[in-house]
């Protein structure tokens, strides 16, 4: 017996809203993992019912939404990719690390990020957060049993056996280390400061007074940087609108168009770059038919 199955993410167990079904949402990639799961335990379901074979089609958005295994090599945090990879079922001994670090790109990794009218608006607010994460990372670090067993009431899906290990690889790698009991967690080393020559940088190191130890150039960091030319190319196509509110409803709308066009040509066959061509068209004419 052959079972068809078609999976949609709305409607999915524990998918809330359906502006979170789209790719850079907040819950997207939580949602995606929902819509994996839930379409396993389908799959599972036929066959212990006698289904002989099972064809999945992802009918969600581009239909790249279920969460795979076919790769030969992805970049992104080692705290992620590697247990992402170790739950989709693949052997660690199959998994080789490769750190930035230690081939040639040194960058910071910790960071609390808060815009400046924030900063501005709501200064005790701001400290009581900082405040509120430093202590977290010390009653973490102090107590992670008691950190995993947090998460697991808030979230029964949490896997506590799998995260007890991406929590270890955290502390070993990132936290208890040799520069950070040394410079302090998420501390600056202002020899480290190179960028390339946007502007805004010799601002930013001119108001901290450290430009001078600030190293910069056209193609310094040019590796890092690159991986925000998709955004360099919008905010050139932005200059004449008239706030940054309404710049950002652009940027909001272009990036769901732009994340449907975007196949990774060069991870894609000829025949599956068509397909996918051909999938997000289709999405883009029932959007404009749509509005």
């Amino acid at each position: 017996m052959r079972v068809h199955i078609s999976v949609d993410m709305e409607g999915i167990s524990g998918v809330a809203s359906a502006a979170d079904t789209t790719p850079g949402a907040p819950h997207y990639e939580y949602c995606r993992e929902l819509m994996t799961a839930e379409c396993n335990a389908a799959i599972e379901g036929c066959y212990d019912g006698g289904a002989t074979e099972v064809i999945v089609n992802d009918s969600h958005g581009g239909m790249h939404n279920l969460i795979q295994g076919q790769v030969d090599a992805i970049t992104g945090f080692t705290s992620s990719s590697l247990f992402n990879l170790i739950s989709a079922g693949v052997p660690r001994e199959d998994v080789v690390l490769m750190p930035y670090a230690k081939y040639g790109l040194d960058l910071y990794g910790n960071a609390v990020i808060v815009r400046e009218d924030t900063i501005k608006a709501k200064p005790d607010m701001v400290r009581g957060f900082v405040k509120a994460t430093i202590e977290g990372t010390k009653a973490l670090i102090k107590d992670p049993q008691a950190g995993l067993a947090t998460m697991h009431a808030r979230d029964p899906m949490f896997d506590v056996a799998l995260e007890a290990d991406r929590l270890k690889l955290v502390l070993d790698e990132a936290i208890l280390t040799p520069e950070v009991k040394k410079n302090g967690f998420g501390s600056v080393v202002p020899e480290r400061m190179v960028t390339d020559d946007l502007r805004s940088y010799g601002a930013a190191t001119l108001d901290l007074g450290i430009d001078h130890l600030h190293d910069r150039g056209r193609w310094k960091n040019n590796r890092a940087e690159n991986s925000h030319q998709p955004t360099r190319r919008r905010e050139r196509k932005m200059q004449r609108f008239k706030s940054a509110g309404s710049a950002q409803k652009f940027l909001s709308t272009h990036a769901a168009a732009y994340n449907t066009f975007n196949v990774q040509r060069h991870l894609t066959s000829a025949q599956s770059h068509r397909a996918l061509r051909t999938a997000a068209m289709t999405t883009w004419r029932e959007a404009v038919a749509a509005a």
